[in-house]
């Protein structure tokens, strides 16, 4: 079963790498937070919205964890979602743990749950595939208003690197891709 997982698939990046993998013959269970996609969608079959707020562990909990468990397992997720919000370290402590929490929330704790979840399925089928979009920030940093995501942008790579090096063994295969600027609303 080609199945795949693809997080923040309503536009940018995820919504093209969807695309590609619906013409590819996947399965493709697109989330993103409001559940809407454009009619570029239209017409694929094997396409399922799934509205979840990745800022939301409750709803990441709720919405998601039962598609990554058991037999009917993505056999790939893309953790693509990503937010950026201006983290300075001049502004008030509650501002700047406001968007900490949040940015940290979306770019690393959500996707690196949702490995977690699937990884059982995975070892047992002995393959499995976590695909994350990094950042060039994940290596070099970012301004300081952005140290949240360059914080968490390198905290994956740390994850991707970690599942890759624990369960290679297991026939899981992790993949980071760091693009540069790409011409999205972001």
């Amino acid at each position: 079963m080609n199945l795949a997982l693809v997080t923040g698939a309503s536009r940018g990046i995820g919504k093209s790498i969807s695309i590609e993998l619906l013409k590819a013959g996947f399965k493709v269970i697109g989330v993103s937070r409001t559940g809407v996609f454009d009619a570029d969608f239209d017409g694929f079959e094997n396409f399922r919205r799934v509205s979840c707020d990745l800022a939301d562990s409750k709803q990441v909990a709720e919405h998601l964890k039962p598609i990554l468990t058991g037999e009917f397992t993505p056999t790939i997720i893309i953790n693509n979602a990503g937010i950026s919000e201006p983290c300075a370290f001049d502004v008030s402590d509650e501002a700047w743990e406001t968007h900490w929490n949040r940015v940290l929330q979306v770019n690393l704790q959500a996707p690196t749950q949702l490995v977690k979840w699937a990884l059982p399925e995975w070892k047992k089928r002995k393959s499995g595939t976590h695909i994350v979009i990094a950042s060039r920030a994940s290596y070099r940093g970012e301004t300081e208003h952005y140290s949240a995501y360059a914080a968490s942008k390198s905290g994956i790579i740390g994850v991707h690197k970690t599942i890759a090096r624990a369960f290679g063994k297991d026939g899981v295969i992790s993949v980071a891709i760091a693009p540069g600027f790409t011409d999205t609303d972001m």
